[in-house]
């Protein structure tokens, strides 16, 4: 299904084809019914739809396609975080999963530019930011049934150590352009500010954050970086 999907929209040049195909692959397992409880099998199988979408991204810049399946990959992967995750059982897909997709989307929404040297537009930075997100709450929610009372704060950090690298390799190695590289620092530090509060107590938070803020205050005025100055603004307000 997923090489005809890929093979008929390359044929005819038409996004509208991989959409209503997209939709009806994604609806498949759901129509059909068969083991609910397959999560695997189910999960697998949108893998390689994404696979399909992954392959026609560095083809055609469809930008609705790409939007519209890390919707649905994102959207059914979160229902069933929230409404029939057995963390005993299946702990390592409900990890393992959000990565995959995410490095997956990742590589799509960015691919076809990075290989044709081009600028992303203002909707991939959106779609960019969003699979941050998604990808971040699903990890969350996959630890739900874990007893460390800090494991939030680890993920946490472990995010925001992730997307700085992420900051670094987009500006150092793939020459995108700064704007890209900035997106992912700005997530680094939301999801620092983030961490901050879950880690810690007390006045070592205000005081964590006060830091922060003169930190981005400076860099933000040595490197003419307004965001960052407009960051520790509200740093500063919220402490």
């Amino acid at each position: 299904l997923t090489v005809f999907t890929v093979m008929t929209s390359l044929k005819y040049q038409r996004q509208e084809i991989s959409v209503l195909a997209l939709v009806g692959a994604y609806a498949i397992p759901f129509l059909v019914g068969g083991d609910s409880g397959n999560v695997l099998a189910l999960f697998s199988y949108i893998f390689l739809i994404n696979c399909g979408i992954l392959f026609i991204s560095f083809r055609k810049d469809w930008e609705w396609l790409k939007g519209l399946a890390s919707g649905f990959s994102f959207l059914i992967l979160l229902s069933w975080l929230f409404i029939r995750y057995d963390g005993e059982e299946w702990f390592a897909a409900a990890l393992g999963f959000p990565v995959l997709f995410f490095v997956q989307f990742t590589v799509a929404v960015t691919g076809f530019r990075l290989l044709r040297k081009k600028e992303l537009y203002e909707f991939d930075y959106i779609l960019l930011s969003f699979l941050s997100l998604f990808a971040y709450l699903c990890v969350v929610i996959a630890f739900k049934d874990q007893e460390e009372s800090d494991v939030y704060a680890w993920v946490t950090l472990a995010a925001a150590l992730v997307h700085g690298l992420m900051a670094f390799i987009s500006a150092r190695f793939f020459g995108l352009s700064k704007t890209v590289s900035r997106l992912y620092l700005i997530i680094t530090i939301l999801l620092l500010i983030i961490y901050v509060p879950v880690q810690f107590e007390g006045i070592t938070i205000s005081f964590l954050w006060l830091s922060g803020a003169i930190v981005l205050f400076a860099i933000g005025l040595i490197r003419k970086i307004r965001l960052l100055r407009i960051l520790s603004m509200v740093l500063f307000a919220i402490t």
